[in-house]
């Protein structure tokens, strides 16, 4: 239940040279706004699970360097059979968007102690640290050497902000837990209008496809799509992904961004 939340897309700055996949990204720097608040409904077959309420905090400094600060706090509905979930992500982002500094989560457990883990990416050093634990007790601890920038679930919302309109398709290194495998994005750059009741009317959207290369909790693989705002925003609308039950879709429900609405579709 957390990786299909989490991964919204998670399954997700000017006209820069992208530094990990190469092309002109446009549009990049108004992907983050200090203070955004983008909430989510998680439903499947029209029964609502939870939510996903995701924060920018905005720009931050971690160890000297620039990054993009932000949190995702998801939560279950109340009398969903076998689940109570309670999580909070947090990422620490390269002001670029394309990779991770960062990640700490804690969700809490039926006994209302909180389990925790986090990932430390030390690029200079060519190593990454996942740690996870419950309260002051570690239970697992691993160190990798790897020369590659990764994402960790979260920072991918941002990821596909920023590159929707790359036009072509990317393989992103990816660590869920202690599986380091990839995400692969299919960006078509096609527009598409799009269809939500929080909007009355349809919205002009960028489409997407993508591929999960690794398996999670309650089946959680394989094909995503998503349709992002056609505008300097590149806010996430809609998306689905698949579980063991079927398809999950993820449905923008409630918004704050200064100065934004979103796109009406062409009539």
């Amino acid at each position: 239940m957390k990786k299909w939340l989490l991964i919204l897309g998670g399954l997700l700055l000017s006209s820069l040279v992208c530094p990990l996949y190469g092309g002109k990204v446009k549009y990049p720097q108004h992907v983050v706004q200090p203070g955004e608040e983008l909430l989510y409904e998680v439903s499947y077959l029209g029964i609502p699970l939870g939510t996903i309420r995701v924060v920018t905090y905005g720009w931050d400094t971690l160890n000297g360097r620039a990054v993009v600060r932000a949190k995702a706090y998801i939560d279950s509905h109340p009398g969903i059979p076998f689940v109570a979930l309670h999580t909070i992500f947090d990422s620490w982002i390269d002001r670029s968007l394309a990779f991770s500094w960062r990640f700490q989560g804690k969700t809490k457990m039926r006994d209302s102690t909180w389990a925790y883990n986090f990932i430390i990416f030390d690029y200079p050093h060519q190593q990454m640290v996942i740690e996870h634990g419950i309260r002051d007790t570690v239970w697992r601890h691993e160190e990798y050497r790897s020369a590659k920038r990764w994402n960790d679930g979260f920072s991918l919302f941002f990821l596909a902000r920023k590159y929707v309109r790359l036009g072509k398709s990317i393989a992103v290194p990816t660590v869920i837990d202690f599986d380091t495998t990839k995400t692969l994005f299919f960006f078509h750059n096609r527009v598409e209008p799009v269809e939500v009741e929080s909007v009355p009317y349809p919205v002009r959207t960028r489409y997407f496809e993508g591929k999960a290369l690794w398996k999670g909790i309650y089946g959680l693989s394989g094909d995503f799509r998503g349709w992002f705002s056609d505008d300097e925003a590149s806010v996430p609308i809609y998306a689905q992904m698949k579980v063991y039950l079927g398809s999950v879709d993820i449905e923008l429900i409630q918004w704050h961004r200064d100065g934004w609405q979103p796109p009406k579709a062409v009539e």
